[in-house]
């Protein structure tokens, strides 16, 4: 896992916010309620919900589906036209899931307030790439949402915030109660303003910029043609091992990609492997493509090379 960046100041960081094509990351699309809860929350995230009765993920995961299920979810969002009903929306969401985690796990393991707010963020992020919302519905959505607060979003605005001192080593608990969420919620927002963007896109910069610029940094690496892939990555690397699975499967989703790596990477997070996919599909738009069936599958072609 990368580093998490600390920006020294307010201008380094709107810097980074302006020149970077951050809202990039929403031009994609999902086609299902599964694919959404499924890519929201990796098991980094899970792990740190340690001797619980049942399993975190499943947990989350079951909450969320009976979410985007329900009749009034996408009617409720798509009725959505302001910053403070969005506010509202997303604090009522929150609340939903306290309840059904708390009620599954029972006393002793309540969910704390900061992996509260972090958890429905998360699963909205992915929510707006849901293709049951028009275009315009998810660009004014996007400009609402909230930041998954964690150690890598805490990080990139600490030194751009002075209502909360934010220590370097702060994660998602840090995040103890409403007040000081919506204090950091209030900075995000006074920094994406001034960078004319939305809010949102300082959690692309801090944590998918970051994975994704470790993935290149995989292939930069001082590696002789004879040590690389078909596809110019690192034998013996995750990445390699995640393009040898999605070849010689010939379609595969997200899910059958996690479980074959589990027994060489157990302490993998299914990130790694949405990461990873990002990366082919920058790379390799020609040989690199999904169905968008019911759940996605993904292929992976070798290159073409001619014989000598």
């Amino acid at each position: 896992m990368p580093k998490p960046v600390e920006f020294k100041s307010d201008e380094e960081l709107l810097s980074k916010l302006k020149k970077k094509n951050l809202s990039r990351w929403f031009d994609k699309s999902l086609s299902s309620a599964e694919d959404i809860v499924l890519r929201s929350v990796g098991g980094n995230t899970f792990r740190a919900f340690h001797n619980t009765p049942n399993k975190p993920s499943v947990v989350y995961r079951n909450w969320a589906r009976k979410e985007l299920t329900s009749k009034k979810f996408l009617s409720g969002l798509r009725g959505i036209k302001t910053e403070n009903e969005y506010d509202r929306w997303i604090e009522l969401l929150s609340k939903r899931f306290v309840s059904y985690w708390n009620k599954e796990m029972g006393p002793g393991k309540e969910m704390p307030y900061g992996p509260a707010r972090k958890l429905p963020n998360l699963l909205m992020k992915q929510v707006v790439l849901w293709d049951e919302l028009k275009k315009r519905e998810k660009d004014r959505i996007i400009k609402f949402l909230h930041i998954p607060f964690d150690s890598y979003t805490l990080l990139a605005i600490r030194n751009s915030i002075a209502d909360v001192k934010i220590p370097k080593s702060a994660t998602m608990r840090f995040v103890e109660n409403r007040k000081m969420y919506n204090a950091l919620i209030d900075a995000a927002r006074q920094i994406s303003k001034r960078a004319e963007v939305p809010p949102i896109l300082i959690d692309v910069l801090a944590w998918d910029e970051a994975h994704l610029h470790e993935l290149r940094q995989e292939r930069k690496t001082k590696i002789s043609p004879r040590e690389r892939d078909f596809w110019k990555y690192g034998k013996g690397t995750q990445a390699a091992n995640i393009n040898e699975i999605l070849n010689r499967l010939g379609g595969c989703t997200v899910r059958e990609v996690f479980k074959e790596m589990k027994s060489s990477y157990p302490l993998m997070p299914e990130t790694r492997i949405q990461s990873h996919l990002q990366s082919l599909r920058e790379n390799w738009p020609d040989l690199f493509f999904k169905s968008y069936g019911s759940p996605c599958r993904y292929y992976l072609k070798r290159p073409y090379t001619s014989r000598k």
